[in-house]
């Protein structure tokens, strides 16, 4: 599609957005500099219009130092933060091959990868932990992440819940953050229903692709 198609400007958004992460993507890591990182969000957090008290919300509970998870995919300090700019980053390339362009609400697309797991904010407790060398057999104190949040939480849902108190998204971006851990977190009765919002909504299959690409391929 060239700009001349695109009535929103959204290949020049994009465009814009990709000179935003593309120098600071690498940083996503372990042992990257987390704290250019945390800028780049702030930055990306004005550009999506999200309120001051928003940015607030997200520093005071942890966002930029609680991991992703606890062992799975980037259990350290700051993982959540990278992992959710990993997933901007990789959404950023699937757009023009999954989504009409066209129609795309870039600030609610941001909004949606930066914000899928905000569950996850205060839900790991850092504790120290023994774990078995698996070359040497020697056990060794390691610092790790216990999970403390609700169980029963179905995480899309409540990501959106949370995110309600500060920002509505358009109905295809709402149906992406709840649905998208796909199979994952999907009763076996409700797999039809889940492959009827995709067909309707493209944008669940994005968010989930986005989110399989860094979590699972990259492990971040």
């Amino acid at each position: 599609m060239s700009l001349e198609m695109d009535k929103n400007g959204n290949q020049y958004n994009i465009g814009i957005l990709t000179k935003m992460l593309d120098p600071v993507i690498n940083e996503c890591n372990e042992n990257g500099n987390h704290a250019e990182v945390k800028n780049l969000f702030l930055e990306l957090i004005k550009y999506a219009e999200c309120v001051p008290e928003f940015w607030e919300y997200l520093d005071e509970n942890g966002f930029f130092t609680d991991p992703a998870s606890a062992r799975h995919h980037a259990p350290w300090p700051g993982g959540l933060m990278c992992h959710s700019i990993r997933v901007l980053w990789h959404g950023l390339k699937l757009i023009p091959v999954m989504l009409d362009i066209s129609r795309l609400d870039i600030k609610d697309f941001v909004k949606a990868c930066l914000f899928h797991d905000l569950v996850k904010m205060g839900s790991y407790k850092p504790e120290k932990k023994n774990v078995r060398d698996p070359i040497t057999g020697k056990w060794n104190t390691e610092d790790k992440y216990t999970y403390v949040g609700r169980a029963a939480v179905q995480h899309g849902a409540e990501s959106y819940r949370r995110m309600s108190k500060f920002f509505i998204l358009s109905t295809p971006w709402d149906m992406a953050v709840i649905w998208h851990s796909g199979a994952y977190e999907c009763l076996k009765e409700d797999h039809n229903l889940l492959l009827r919002t995709i067909k309707e909504y493209p944008e669940v299959l994005l968010l989930h692709t986005a989110d399989m690409i860094a979590g699972i391929v990259e492990g971040i």
